[in-house]
């Protein structure tokens, strides 16, 4: 097989570690350990935000939350959602507090498992739309 791509042909690369370094992705995989998942797991700074993040303004309009029990959430969402996936991607919801109103609110989520930077399976949590 003739590989038609050298190293001098890549014009940018961006690794999962270096977007990690660089907050657009939020490294959970030692809590994601703690609920049952081997993969090393990551999600993306807005689905973090939006669905663990739990400010002390936040507390202040709506009450106290605990973000490791937001985060605990998610990732056990995540392993019940795996628990009967059949594909790298899987599709799943979690009830969050709401940040505006403070309601519990459907958040629709995304997890695909695909090829880390040293080609290692890792998962990735999204928002709908960042895939």
């Amino acid at each position: 097989m003739i590989d038609i791509f050298t190293a001098d042909d890549v014009v940018s690369r961006y690794t999962r570690a270096e977007a990690i370094d660089d907050g657009v992705l939020v490294d959970v995989s030692t809590q994601a350990r703690a609920v049952g998942l081997r993969y090393p797991v990551a999600m993306t700074a807005a689905a973090f935000d939006r669905c663990v993040t739990w400010s002390a303004n936040d507390a202040r309009r709506h009450g106290e939350q605990s973000e490791i029990i937001r985060l605990a959430r998610v990732l056990t969402a995540l392993r019940h959602a795996a628990r009967r996936a059949s594909g790298d991607r899987i599709d799943f919801d979690i009830l969050a507090a709401c940040k505006v109103r403070g309601v519990s609110e459907k958040v629709d989520l995304i997890a695909e498992c695909g090829p880390g930077d040293l080609m290692e399976p890792v998962i990735t949590i999204m928002l709908p739309g960042e895939d």
